[in-house]
């Protein structure tokens, strides 16, 4: 998203919560929520100012629901892996939506996937089970959420300032 619609969004949060942010907060939200989706964010922002919240949420919680809600869901993930295998098969390469399907199909091979079946419901739990680990992980490991360094610079610059 731009920065100009991003800051739209935290004007929209600053209005339903009748909060104003500082400015360090608001260029620190402009920097995490430029990196996601539009639309996604602004459903995940509207969804949470229709909920009976007191408080403004904090933009980890955001960013967090936001990337849950571009993820596939396990099932949606292993329909996507069955197209592929018959689409595809075996020797070729399968395409999905989502890096996440991609990497959990990566951890448990194409080959094992391909070879076990459709019927074969241990191949399902399986690969559910680990989407959902490489699902948290890509929520986790999102560039949207690795702050560490801005947070380290923006805790020294409060901390100088505190006399």
């Amino acid at each position: 998203m731009k920065e100009s619609e991003a800051r739209d969004l935290i004007a929209f949060v600053e209005a339903a919560y009748e909060h104003t942010f500082s400015a360090p907060t608001k260029n620190l939200w402009t920097e995490e929520l430029m990196p996601l989706p539009l639309s996604a964010t602004e459903a995940v922002i509207r969804a949470m100012v229709k909920t009976d919240r007191v408080h403004a949420p904090r933009v980890g919680e955001v960013i967090v629901k936001v990337m849950s809600f571009s993820l596939p869901s396990a099932d949606e993930a292993w329909l996507q892996v069955l197209e592929q295998v018959r689409a595809v098969g075996l020797p070729g390469r399968p395409d999905f939506d989502h890096p996440a399907v991609t990497r959990a199909v990566q951890v448990i091979g194409w080959s094992v996937i391909c070879n076990s079946g459709e019927a074969d419901q241990w191949a399902r739990i399986n690969f559910q089970r680990v989407y959902d680990g490489v699902a948290q992980k890509a929520i986790a490991n999102h560039p949207a959420l690795d702050s560490g360094d801005r947070f380290d610079a923006l805790v020294g610059t409060v901390t100088k300032t505190i006399p």
